[in-house]
């Protein structure tokens, strides 16, 4: 949400009006773009899988993963507005209470910033808790991996991330600003944080203490995906548009 427009805001609101409609990915994103201007929008989220992905997943998004060991996973670029500091301070406070708990990181991103996170596990005594896994090419491992998915990024334009962890079948703890809190049904599929690590470790150590609702809540967010984040519902919805606009002119 807070980024900067090329070649600038001026020309960005210049072809906004000249426009028939404008399609944003979240309300966050209307909000903060359009605001209360007069300009014709209709909210489309993006499609993060095909139908057939949930359909294969169907029979495993209810199933609790084998052992005791409970694992978080924070994914994206490495980069401190993605906040992956905040994950490790709030992850901190867990793993003292909780040797079965888990952070796995990944991602690659700015070289100083890694290794920031590295020394700060280095000095916290969590080289045994926690895993950088570096960039995958394939996501879904780490997906299928975890337990409970971290968004702690203030500033989500929408939250692919969010919503892949959901069409996973993973509960989600996510930062309550930008477009997290229109995914996240609280205490339903997730759960929202604003307060810092303190929260976020709070949200976290539920899920340590209740491993048996992990399954339970991250079904409820896989039913969500399964009905409003297909890429068939995204391609559904903008042909709506499309045909809507034609039709006007």
């Amino acid at each position: 949400l807070d980024l900067r427009f090329f070649p600038g805001r001026t020309e960005l609101y210049l072809w906004l009006n000249k426009a028939d409609r404008v399609i944003t990915i979240s309300k966050a994103v209307r909000n903060k773009v359009i605001g209360d201007r007069d300009i014709p929008t209709t909210l489309v989220y993006n499609g993060v899988a095909k139908a057939s992905h949930f359909s294969k997943m169907q029979h495993k998004a209810m199933l609790p993963r084998n052992g005791r060991t409970i694992t978080f996973l924070i994914i994206g670029m490495l980069h401190p507005s993605k906040n992956q500091a905040l994950a490790l301070k709030a992850f901190t406070i867990v793993a003292k209470e909780f040797s079965n708990a888990q952070l796995l990181i990944v991602g690659k991103g700015r070289r100083l910033y890694e290794k920031q996170l590295k020394n700060y596990c280095v000095r916290n005594n969590l080289t045994d808790q926690v895993t950088f896994a570096g960039y995958l090419s394939k996501p879904d491992e780490a997906y299928l991996q975890s337990d409970v998915v971290l968004m702690c990024s203030k500033e989500e334009a929408m939250g692919r991330v969010t919503v892949e962890a959901m069409a996973f079948g993973k509960p989600v703890i996510g930062y309550n600003n930008g477009a997290t809190p229109e995914l996240i049904a609280q205490g339903e599929d997730g759960f929202l944080f604003e307060k810092g690590e303190d929260q976020l470790a709070s949200c976290m150590r539920y899920f340590l203490r209740h491993p048996e609702d992990i399954p339970v809540m991250g079904y409820r967010g896989f039913q969500k995906a399964s009905k409003l984040f297909t890429e068939e519902k995204y391609v559904e919805n903008m042909y709506q548009v499309f045909t809507e606009v034609m039709e006007v002119r």
